[in-house]
């Protein structure tokens, strides 16, 4: 999941970072130019890219993206320094390589997020799919949401959670974790570009699982599945809800500023 800020979205996210890497490219244009120029040009265009770049992505993203091993040594060089500009060049080259693959991940993100036909998103935590008597694919998802069509977003972590209680839960739990993953494993497509299966028991429904990079397994699985719907806020161009049976999911989420829907025990 490429780190926004929560203020941000996809558009932004896609012009701010093509910007600095039209950016970076032109500052690469240093024919005729002293060391101390060309040095100059770098540092101008390292503060802008860390200032506009900071509006759209976090800071952590911020720091990778800018502050590389080159920065450092660029920042403090004296312009004395053999081979400066070879290394202002390589940099500038990189960072604009850099933008650009960011921008083609950002473009990925929002032709998945942000497709027409939708008018909400919905995430499942695991609890979801732990009650015998509502099975998952039965929930009034349009009702609990709201909207007429539908996508069910399941973070990885909440398969692998899953996976997890089909060995180690207690008999209802375990039973109930491999009915579910029998269920998904029936509906959702066999080819990894087709995403979405179609809900026989809800039409206007789609369900899908997310699988992205960084942690996916974790003792709190709940702050995984938060975050996945916190993400999916900010990316998509319609209302994410998170769906819970647990009071604590559902403060937790409200805490941080996910939109949770609490279904009742009975």
């Amino acid at each position: 999941m490429i780190p926004l800020r929560d203020s941000a979205n996809t558009a932004n996210a896609i012009e701010t970072a093509r910007n600095a890497g039209f950016d970076a490219g032109n500052k690469g244009n240093v024919a005729g130019f002293s060391t101390d120029r060309v040095l100059a040009n770098y540092r101008d265009w390292a503060q802008q890219a860390e200032r506009l770049l900071g509006n759209v992505f976090t800071r952590d993203a911020v720091d990778d993206l800018v502050r590389t091993q080159r920065f450092w040594t660029l920042q403090s060089a004296t312009g004395e320094e053999p081979l400066l500009i070879s290394m202002v060049l390589a940099e500038l080259a990189e960072r604009r390589q850099a933008m650009e693959d960011l921008v083609t991940q950002l473009c990925k993100v929002h032709a998945r997020w942000c497709q027409a036909g939708f008018d909400s998103i919905a995430v499942a935590d695991t609890n979801m799919f732990l009650r015998a008597e509502a099975p998952f694919e039965e929930v009034d998802w349009l009702g609990t949401v709201g909207g007429s069509a539908l996508r069910l977003v399941l973070p990885i972590a909440v398969v692998h959670e899953l996976d997890r209680l089909k060995r180690q839960g207690n008999n209802t739990t375990q039973s109930m974790a491999r009915q579910s993953l029998r269920w998904l494993y029936q509906n959702l497509p066999r080819d990894p570009a087709g995403r979405t299966g179609e809900l026989a028991a809800a039409p206007g429904v789609t369900v899908e699982v997310f699988v992205h990079d960084g942690p996916t397994r974790s003792p709190d699985v709940d702050a995984l599945t938060i975050d996945v719907a916190r993400w999916l806020g900010i990316v998509s161009d319609v209302p994410v809800k998170l769906v819970t049976r647990d009071l604590g999911m559902r403060l937790r989420a409200q805490t941080i500023g996910v939109h949770a829907v609490q279904l009742p025990d009975d």
